[in-house]
């Protein structure tokens, strides 16, 4: 019988006393604790007493051993799930917020069996978004089973009778039999005379707890998972969820970016489409931080999206971190690409493409239908699959500010390495770069450039809202680690602290961080009491692929010790491990956040500081602009501008009036384009559009003749235009009709394209005009000569209809059709061209081809009025309905 288990360890006072502190006056809700424990929890459930009932069970693990357990009963209504849910989940919440204050412990991560999370399915999401604890959800079933064990390796090839069970293969249930129990009625049914032992509801708590710790790693964060051919497998191969309530993401963004993403994933999934993306590391540096969140996302959209990495190579990614400094003009201006390193990299592409093109692999045939490459470090795949996969639309991303006024130097170390990248590039169908211009050079075609910026998840650990309880465990992380180093500890939150986070790199501009902060100083003094003096935190995470950090970090702390060091007191430099939530909380914690980099991508960590509610001070490089409003969310400044910089920093440590202003502002102004939503968008857009190329390309170069390139010089006699079966005809003619009558009831675009265009303005006027006046003599004459003929003996004057149809009424009514498809067809092109852009253009009537095209095309112009015409008197001596019908025909074709 199930009944209540309290949780039975006691918290020390003596404890509690020691590692409290006093309690910042100027942030009294500010928790005070030096630190909390990391723990996990197990966490069960199942319905009892004929589905009355539903007992929660709840194990505590402190990485080590199970160290306590609770239990309790819920009521359980079968008819109310959603009610039934939510009851759960608040009892879940309520019992773990409960231990962790009195424990003064931090929940880290906590073991969810499948089962529980279909009675609570958004029990992982609120634990995740409330409680900033990680779930991984794992199938523990209530009886045991025979555990995987490493077989003994010294009678591994001999032995044919071993305990184990190979790696992969489902754990098999354990039978006993039932002479071997006392009371075998209690194991309920099992086969033959042999019964499973059932796993009690605190053993199956427990289960889920100590699998849960098996996926932390070192410094208690979550492992990074790689699987098969190097496919990163996020959130641990999804065991873990963060996010299962998708409505959770419709919140973030605006009703217009949603339903854009619905609608694209719904055609993705329709027509299975699968998206394959290619970078240089899994993790640190924001391409990886990108890559988890948009597979993550796409999960929960049911999208078919995987990502692969290459097998580290040391020595490659000094020689692509030399590539991206060159690039953005900050390397050495000795540091040349030398053919060694051309080789090494070479090899190191060929050598993963191979796995990645053999059989079964991401990019051989049957693989990926879209792949998308990142950064200079992967361009060497683009001529690999145009060989093996020549119909693979490829995509090649740079996340990286390429100097385009260096590049075509003759002779320049940036026109060496953009030539031997651009080798490769060139081969890809389009090259999306950040939105600055200035960051693409020359070579790339127009018609092959996009923009898109960079994007970070309002959802992930570096950016969801923290509670103060777990904001405090990751400061006072931070504070451990800081006297590990032997650093100067922030003191928080007793004294406020600006940052800049950003990776230990030579365009970062932490000199002149150090120096404005200097300047500011200089500023402050005299104006506040020594104990409120600002501290700056210069912090960031450390990217696979960073050989220079380590440099530019001694480099900083000696510039600070040398010629700043009447202040080095108050600078805090680290050099943070992989945990999202440690960079959140120094943001979300911070007065407001620097970004002086001299040479700068697009930076979206300057909108994360944004949507924090943080101003911030930046220089004019890059995408950072683009996400900044000066003198609304931040200032910006020109780079090596320190003394504008410490002006600002002065102004908003000092105006408390205008920092609120500011906060606010930049909280509420965060574009959907940087969100993680909205960017998923856009590749979704791509992989629907570049997925419908071959067909739609395929389908025109048949009906119509077509050139998707851009030569246009064939003259050959190939390329007369070639028409469809009659019966294609006959499809084609009703698609485009019923999608026209579709697309004619869309009077919002309709407006839209008259009012924004003045070509189709002045077109839809045209036409309009011409009908009035068509319209209107056709009526004038018919009441004129109708009442003439009716009742006249004579032939020539009872036939005056015929004479006015042939002479008056063909011609005006033919030509008013001929005229308004003409108008038309100028309409269609255009607002096809507003709405998808010129992708596929005809053939220039200067051509063989466009002359054929274009006598071919009125050609058939012809043939539609005259057919539609006689079609029209026809119908008008139909008995009965003969008026009706030529009129509806008539204004359908007009249509």
């Amino acid at each position: 019988m199930a009944h209540h288990h309290q949780f039975t360890s006691k918290p020390s006072d003596a404890i509690r006393r020691r590692l409290s502190s006093a309690v910042s006056g100027k942030k009294p809700n500010v928790y005070a604790y030096d630190s909390l424990t990391p723990m996990w929890a197990g966490i069960a459930g199942v319905v009892i007493n004929n589905q009355t009932e539903f007992e929660i069970a709840i194990s505590i693990h402190d990485s080590v051993y199970n160290t306590d357990f609770a239990s309790a009963i819920v009521p359980y209504n079968v008819n109310n799930p959603e009610s039934q849910a939510a009851a759960i989940e608040k009892h879940v919440l309520q019992v773990l917020n409960s231990f962790s204050r009195e424990h003064l412990c931090k929940f880290l991560g906590a073991g969810v069996p499948l089962s529980l999370l279909k009675e609570a399915p958004n029990l992982c999401t609120r634990l995740w978004l409330e409680m900033d604890i990680v779930p991984v959800v794992f199938n523990i079933k209530p009886f045991h089973t025979d555990s995987i064990t490493r077989p003994n390796i010294k009678h591994r090839i001999s032995s044919t009778t071993g305990s184990y069970v190979p790696s992969g293969t489902e754990t098999p249930t354990v039978y006993v039999d039932a002479s071997q129990l006392q009371d075998s009625t209690k194991l309920g049914t099992g086969v033959g005379n042999r019964f499973p032992i059932p796993r009690t509801i605190d053993e199956q708590a427990d289960s889920a707890a100590r699998k849960c710790i098996m996926y932390f790693g070192p410094g208690n964060n979550p492992r990074l998972s790689i699987g098969p051919r190097n496919q990163v497998a996020v959130d641990a191969g999804g065991k873990i969820h963060l996010i299962d309530d998708i409505d959770v993401f419709k919140r973030t963004v605006s009703r217009g970016t949603w339903n854009s993403v619905i609608k694209l994933a719904d055609e993705l999934r329709e027509k299975k489409i699968k998206i394959g993306f290619f970078s240089s590391t899994p993790q640190g540096g924001g391409v990886a931080l990108m890559r988890h969140a948009l597979m993550r996302f796409f999960s929960v959209l049911d999208v078919d999206a995987a990502w692969y990495v290459p097998n580290p190579s040391p020595s490659v990614f000094r020689t692509t971190k030399n590539n991206h400094n060159i690039l953005q003009g900050v390397a050495d201006p000795s540091l040349r690409l030398t053919k060694e390193q051309k080789d090494n990299f070479d090899a190191w592409i060929l050598k993963n493409g191979l796995r990645w093109t053999a059989e079964g692999g991401p990019l051989a045939p049957g693989g990926v239908d879209i792949a998308f490459i990142d950064d200079p470090q992967m361009p060497g795949l683009i001529p690999l699959i145009r060989k093996v996969r020549p119909d693979v639309p490829i995509i090649y991303r740079s996340h990286i500010e390429i100097r385009s006024d260096l590049v075509h130097i003759a002779g320049s170390p940036q026109e060496e390495v953009w030539k031997y990248l651009w080798n490769n590039i060139q081969h890809a169908d389009l090259f999306i770069s950040h939105p600055v211009n200035k960051f693409v050079p020359s070579d790339v075609p127009p018609k092959k450039l996009a923009l898109l910026g960079a994007a970070t998840d309002w959802l992930d650990g570096l950016n969801k809202e923290l509670h103060q309880w777990d904001s405090q465990f990751y400061m006072g992380e931070f504070r451990s680690l800081c006297a590990k180093d032997k650093m100067n500890v922030l003191d928080f939150p007793a004294r406020d602290y600006f940052v800049q986070i950003a990776r230990f790199d030579p365009s970062k501009g932490i000199p002149n961080v150090i120096d404005s902060y200097a300047k500011f100083r200089k500023l402050l003094e005299g104006k506040v009491p020594a104990e409120e003096i600002p501290q700056m935190l210069i912090c960031g995470h450390g990217a696979v692929d960073d050989p220079d950090a380590s440099i530019i970090y001694d480099e900083v702390l000696s510039l600070i010790h040398s010629k700043y060091a009447e202040y080095a007191n108050d600078f805090v430099v680290m050099r943070c491990p992989p945990s999202d939530q440690l960079l959140n909380a120094l943001m979300a914690n911070a007065k407001f956040a620097l970004q002086l980099s001299t040479r700068e991508g697009f930076e979206v960590k300057v909108s994360e500081a944004l949507h924090a509610g943080k101003p911030v001070i930046a220089c004019r490089t890059g995408g950072i602009p683009l996400q900044i409003e000066h003198g609304k969310s931040g200032y910006l400044c020109d780079a090596g501008d320190n003394d504008a910089v410490a002006k600002h920093m002065f102004d908003l440590f000092t105006d408390e009036d205008l920092y609120d202003t500011m906060s606010e502002y930049a909280r509420t102004h965060v574009s959907d384009e940087v969100s993680t939503v909205g960017n998923a968008a856009a590749w979704m857009y791509l992989a629907v559009i570049r997925a419908r190329r071959p067909t739609r390309l395929a389908m025109s170069s048949k009906a119509y003749p077509t050139f998707a390139s851009s030569n246009h010089a064939p003259s050959s006699r190939s390329s007369y235009p070639s028409f469809l079966s009659f019966q294609d005809t006959v499809l084609l003619q009703l698609t485009a009709g019923a999608k026209g009558l579709l697309h004619a009831s869309r009077w919002d675009t309709v407006v839209r394209l008259v009012l924004n265009d003045a070509e189709i303005r002045a077109n839809v006027l045209k036409s309009l005009l011409l009908n009035v006046l068509s319209l209107s003599s056709v009526s004038f004459l018919d009441h004129l000569l109708v009442p003439l003929a009716a009742n006249q003996q004579k032939w020539l004057h009872r036939n005056v209809g015929w004479f006015y149809q042939v002479l008056w009424l063909l011609p005006v009514v033919g030509m008013s059709l001929y005229l308004n498809s003409t108008w038309c067809a100028l309409i269609a092109k255009r607002s096809f061209a507003l709405q998808y852009g010129s992708r596929a253009q005809g053939a220039p009537p200067s051509t063989y081809s466009g002359i054929m095209n274009s006598i071919a095309s009125s050609a058939y112009r012809v043939v539609m009025v005259f057919t539609s015409v006689v079609v029209s008197f026809a119908l008008g001596y139909t008995p009965l309905v003969g008026f009706t019908a030529s009129f509806v025909f008539m204004c359908w074709v007009d249509a």
